[in-house]
């Protein structure tokens, strides 16, 4: 019987466990979010809207092919605001442009905030569950 219950107390912590760590990867810590977002808020719109775009979107993309999908959205200023996301280390570039995953996971949390409850209503998706919604239920707007 005890070897029994043991396993029943395990498996409870085991579940816990991974409910908070799904929990985590879709919602941040709220502290964490706070202190990162200091240096997304100090940055100009067009900053912000450039970042936003490398969050959700082009986090381990070549480099040049960023510079290319950017350039058509917000012309030859896009290099001024990576090289100014790049100064503030909120960007990595190499080959592959990169972010840590807690800079990733603010911006998408930033995206997510615009309507928590309606993806359709946000200004980007990158969720699978929240594109495939979009499209079946054309809750685009």
């Amino acid at each position: 019987m005890y070897i029994v219950s043991c396993c029943f107390c395990l498996s409870h912590y085991w579940c816990a466990y991974l409910y908070a760590l799904d929990r985590y990867e879709r919602i941040p810590d709220k502290k964490i979010q706070t202190i990162l977002q200091l240096s997304f808020d100090a940055l100009q719109e067009e900053e912000k809207l450039v970042f936003l775009d490398i969050a959700c979107c082009f986090n381990g993309y070549e480099f040049t092919r960023v510079e290319e999908m950017l350039h058509a959205q917000h012309g030859v200023s896009m290099k001024d605001h990576i090289h100014l996301l790049w100064e503030k280390s909120l960007i990595k570039i190499g080959f592959y442009v990169t972010l840590h995953d807690l800079v990733e996971d603010m911006g998408k949390e930033i995206v997510r905030q615009e309507s928590p409850e309606d993806p359709g209503k946000r200004s980007r998706l990158w969720a699978f569950g929240d594109i495939i919604h979009v499209l079946e239920e054309n809750t685009v707007s």
